[in-house]
């Protein structure tokens, strides 16, 4: 007789669920003093960073606030040679072998899902970004920064006496990697909570899992918000402990950007949506602008190449010098599109009285942001798109509110978060992120908290995924094509896309994609109507694996 089934506590299984205590053992205490020493190490990297731009940027550019604001044609001419200058360095890093700068660089998104790190090439990558933000490339710092944490975490956990003691597994080797990523995102977004949840929601959607092991998803993810926890805390003190041993010569968020309008409670909700979708429309034509650029930049590519040596490519060098001149050229029309976008944005939140005459260099500021932005992404400079796009939504959220008399805490916050989420699907990392940019001003009223919520929320729900395709289908159409063949190629062209669509979220490098994609050795197959597709080994043996 067989004996009788035991119950189980509905407690019981939840005790369960989390698996061992990972805390008891000693493995974990060491690995925990590695990302301690992490860090230590990307938090004083990331200041030196930041402080490096600092010193760059207060060279040459005129931070004249009232003066950019009353007309155009405001900056300075040089401008254009200093970014084009910008160009030329990044071109030399990416060209020259002693740098080993890789060839493609996926970037915030793609390293996360691949949970591969570049560690012989991170010298290089936070070199080129260091001196293209310096010189008022209009790109962020998260991704080279991120690129950077991951390689740190990647070499140190390599060495020996590190994987005896802290007995690495294949496993805890890939998730040690997120832990450095979270670490160096918080040394420039100087908000650790908020750094370790991006890094998790992206990781989520990005659709890799660690390898299965004895312990569970619950035991992996709370280990993850311990060690990157720990990490990102100590890149943060590390900061600001070098921010006052230097006193202080650069803003960050929490000095700078205290919007004071009261928010009118019942129009937060309608707020939030209006934000929620014009965040979306400034995403969508972010990616448009990047997609078309990207296709014109690899055909000058190509035709620069054939005057150049075959030892290395002369386009890859001359691209970024095209991009950042006309970069420049946006700078000098609009100066508040040089950099990053942090310090205008700064400057536009201090800035209490703004009158509607001076709202169509605002709106225009926003819209030749995303130009520039794409310019720059596009011909090849290193960078990404985070603060970026936070200035273009909350210049955008300015312009309206000075315009209508709506309010302004309420439009900037909302549209901020909502210009990322429809790139960035990880809403409570941008709820988060709105507070903080904000100074905590987003939290004192529940009305901006919710207006903030929903624009989130639609800012992920109508993110420009799948309008990548048509976009991309687009660019594909041939004069005297038939329907069929148009069909097609459409067809083929969003299988290319397909997989690799996750690394067209952050800097997507899409210049070398598609010189990937559309190399010239690849073969043209059709029929005789002329119905054909692209067709490489290399596209044949990525497909099924990533496009599951």
């Amino acid at each position: 007789m067989p004996p009788p089934q035991q119950r189980i506590s509905a407690h019981q299984e939840v005790v369960e669920s989390f698996g061992p205590a990972f805390a008891r053992t000693t493995a974990f205490w060491w690995l925990s003093l590695l990302s301690l020493l992490v860090g230590l190490l990307v938090g004083f990297i990331g200041w030196l960073h930041i402080y490096v731009v600092y010193v760059m940027n207060s060279a040459w550019i005129q931070n004249n606030f009232q003066g950019q604001l009353s007309g155009f044609f405001t900056g300075r001419v040089w401008y254009i040679g200093v970014v084009a200058g910008a160009g030329f360095t990044n071109g030399l890093i990416q060209v020259i072998p002693f740098f080993r700068y890789p060839r493609r660089l996926t970037y915030l998104f793609g390293e996360i899902k691949s949970l591969h790190a570049h560690w012989e090439a991170a010298p290089s990558i936070i070199l080129a970004n260091t001196i293209a933000l310096g010189l008022g490339a209009s790109i962020g710092p998260e991704a080279a920064i991120a690129a950077m944490g991951a390689a740190v975490a990647s070499f140190m956990s390599s060495f020996e006496v590190a994987s005896t003691r802290c007995r690495l597994s294949t496993r805890k080797r890939r998730m040690f990697v997120l832990v450095g990523m979270a670490g160096a995102i918080s040394s420039v977004f100087p908000a650790p909570p908020i750094a370790v949840l991006l890094v998790y929601e992206i990781f989520l959607v990005s659709e890799e899992h660690f390898e299965k092991s004895a312990s569970n998803d619950t035991r992996d993810y709370l280990e993850f918000i311990a060690l990157s926890g720990l990490c990102a805390s100590v890149s943060y003190a590390v900061l600001h402990a070098m921010i006052i041993a230097v006193n202080e010569p650069y803003k960050t968020f929490s000095d700078g950007l205290k919007p004071n309008n009261t928010p009118f409670a019942g129009a937060a909700p309608a707020l939030g949506m209006l934000a929620g979708l014009i965040g979306s429309a400034l995403s969508y034509l972010f990616l448009f602008c990047q997609l078309v650029f990207s296709r014109v930049a690899l055909r000058i590519k190509r035709k620069i190449d054939t005057f150049g040596p075959s030892s290395f490519s002369l386009g890859r060098l001359l691209l970024p010098v095209i991009g950042g001149a006309m970069s420049g050229i946006i700078g000098w029309i609009c100066p508040l599109t040089i950099g990053s976008g942090l310090e205008p944005l700064i400057s536009l939140s201090e800035e209490i009285n703004i009158t509607p005459s001076e709202t169509p260099v605002i709106f225009a500021s926003s819209l030749l942001k995303i130009v520039s932005l794409a310019l720059c992404l596009s011909t090849g400079m290193t960078g990404g798109i985070i603060y970026p796009l936070f200035f273009i939504g909350g210049s955008m959220g300015t312009a309206i509110s000075a315009y209508t008399g709506w309010d302004r805490l309420t439009l900037t916050a909302s549209l901020s978060a909502s210009a990322l989420a429809s790139h960035i699907p990880a809403p409570i990392a941008l709820w988060g992120m709105a507070i903080v940019m904000f100074n905590g001003g987003v939290g004192d009223d529940w009305s901006t908290w919710l207006a903030v919520i929903i624009a989130v929320v639609v800012g992920c729900s109508l993110g420009v995924k799948e309008d990548i395709f048509d976009l991309v289908s687009l660019a594909g159409r041939k004069r005297g094509s038939t329907r069929t063949s148009r069909r097609n190629t459409r067809r083929n062209t969003i299988q290319r896309i397909a997989v690799l669509e996750h690394q067209l979220y952050l800097n997507t490098g899409i210049g070398d994609i598609l010189d990937d994609e559309l190399d010239e050795k690849d073969e043209i197959e059709g029929d005789a109507e002329g119905e054909g597709s692209i067709v490489t080994d290399k596209t044949k043996t990525k497909l099924p694996e990533l496009s599951k």
